[in-house]
């Protein structure tokens, strides 16, 4: 089932971290859709429940929100900037939670980016490790607009 405010959620980066969040969401009722570049992920991914999809085109186009789970703000830039990115997509607005510890600059410099074409972007870096993660129990720093970070509230409550 999906929730109604925040449709089918993406998970991108379906390691510790991304498959504990993928679980805690699955278990509080939310559709799931998954992927990584890791097929050992995929794997475990799909044996919890979630469903795998072959490309971020595919993800993209399916869920209204998306969570990433990603190394380094690099790898935010590839998923999110370029024209291979949800930023060269011509979809509905979509809403991006990224929990990766990040750096601001590449978070604000994508935020404008992706606020021009209407999605928009929540920066919830997590803390809590996978325990906390399968639990529901991270520690998140959230930034964003007010309306913004109301909108996540479904999601940003289930995982801590």
């Amino acid at each position: 089932m999906s929730n109604p405010e925040t449709g089918t959620i993406g998970v991108v980066g379906l390691g510790n971290m991304g498959l504990g969040m993928a679980r805690t969401l699955l278990r509080d009722g939310f559709s799931v859709i998954g992927f990584d570049v890791s097929m050992e992920c995929q794997a475990k991914a799909a044996a919890s429940g979630v469903t795998i999809v072959a490309g971020l085109s595919e993800l993209f186009e399916a869920c209204p929100t998306i969570i990433l789970s990603l190394p380094t703000a690099n790898h935010v830039r590839k998923v999110l900037g370029g024209d291979e990115g949800l930023g060269g997509r011509d979809i509905d607005p979509r809403l991006v939670i990224d929990t990766t510890t990040s750096e601001p600059d590449v978070t604000r410099e994508l935020d404008t980016v992706l606020r021009m074409q209407g999605h928009i972007l929540i920066d919830a870096p997590v803390s809590g490790g996978p325990a906390g993660a399968n639990s529901g129990n991270l520690t998140m720093m959230v930034g964003g607009g007010d309306a913004d970070v109301a909108r996540a509230m479904p999601v940003l409550s289930s995982l801590g």
